[in-house]
């Protein structure tokens, strides 16, 4: 597939070149831009799910074809969209299946190190976790300042973050919190950390919430995974040593509610009906956890499990 890929580019950059040669334009149907640009997003992906961890610096791992594919269009998008201005017979090409494809790219760009990952147990530690996640969030901004920076008729060829890519970057900083990976040599790395993973997590869901059009709901399993992260918080002493015993499953269970409140308020909606109800269990699991406040995490459950009753009861 790459070899064929460089085979498209090359004859394309020939044709194009050959052309303006000849004191032509070098136009070339805008069909076949779209058709090399939809195939190098294909490479991507595939190069997404066969990555192997010693090819990381290999041209087939998928942060190399993204890079590939960002420059090819770059290097072009000048063509393209003089194409389109001119009103090329061939510009009413499915524009829609190019944008979907690279959105396609650039989520499978971002998760694909969380997968592999996954698939063999986890990374090899909190420094791997944590390089992996910083790795997808240039992808994300990258991905975000190329398409601010892009003009509207090209937008197609430079999409902005969906909510999908703003989800994988949550579970990336998610992955993080990990109880595996919580060691004593570990905790001293997420003590000098800026900013932990969890925060990183709420601030992109924020980050969501404001660049989202107030139009669209919000698929409320994003905020299930930032409840999640909250959550394992009982596992990083370097993180809730200078707090109250009480800090995770209570800073859990605001995120959740705040969740459900916009649930109510319409702005956002559960495509799977256990989205809401895994919130309530990473925070009762959470409370349940507590090696001491016996009394008050228990009441505390109690009070939760009231909160989800009556939310339930509300809803008809």
């Amino acid at each position: 597939a790459f070899g064929v890929l460089d085979q498209m580019k090359n004859m394309l950059r020939d044709e194009f070149q050959d052309k303006k040669a000849k004191g032509g334009s070098g136009e070339i149907n805008i069909e076949r831009w779209h058709f090399a640009i939809q195939a190098h997003a294909d490479c991507v992906m595939i190069a997404s799910r066969i990555f192997i961890e010693n090819d990381i610096n290999s041209k087939c791992a998928p942060a190399a074809q993204l890079r590939d594919l960002e420059d090819f269009i770059s290097t072009h998008s000048s063509t393209i969209a003089g194409l389109i201005e001119t009103g090329n017979p061939s510009s009413g090409a499915n524009e829609a299946e190019i944008q979907h494809r690279l959105e396609k790219a650039y989520f499978c760009s971002l998760t694909s190190e969380l997968i592999l990952a996954k698939e063999l147990g986890g990374f090899g530690d909190l420094s791997d976790a944590l390089m992996s996640a910083e790795t997808s969030e240039k992808i994300f901004k990258r991905m975000k300042r190329r398409s601010e920076d892009s003009s509207r008729n090209l937008q197609h060829l430079f999409p902005s973050p969906k909510q999908e890519h703003y989800d994988a970057l949550i579970q990336c900083w998610g992955e993080c919190l990990q109880n595996r990976y919580s060691t004593a040599a570990s905790n001293l790395v997420m003590k000098k950390l800026n900013v932990f993973p969890h925060d990183k997590a709420s601030d992109i869901l924020f980050q969501m919430e404001n660049y989202i059009s107030d139009t669209k709901q919000i698929d409320g399993a994003i905020s299930a995974n930032v409840v999640w992260a909250w959550s394992q918080l009982i596992y990083w002493p370097a993180i809730y040593k200078n707090e109250s015993y009480l800090y995770s499953p209570m800073a859990a269970e605001k995120m959740l509610k705040r969740t459900m409140d916009q649930y109510e308020l319409g702005r956002i909606y559960f495509q799977n009906n256990t989205s809401a109800t895994k919130m309530y269990n990473f925070v009762l699991r959470s409370y349940s956890k507590m090696h001491k406040g016996g009394k008050t995490a228990m009441e505390r459950s109690l009070a939760l499990l009231d909160d989800m009753k009556q939310r339930y009861d509300q809803s008809g």
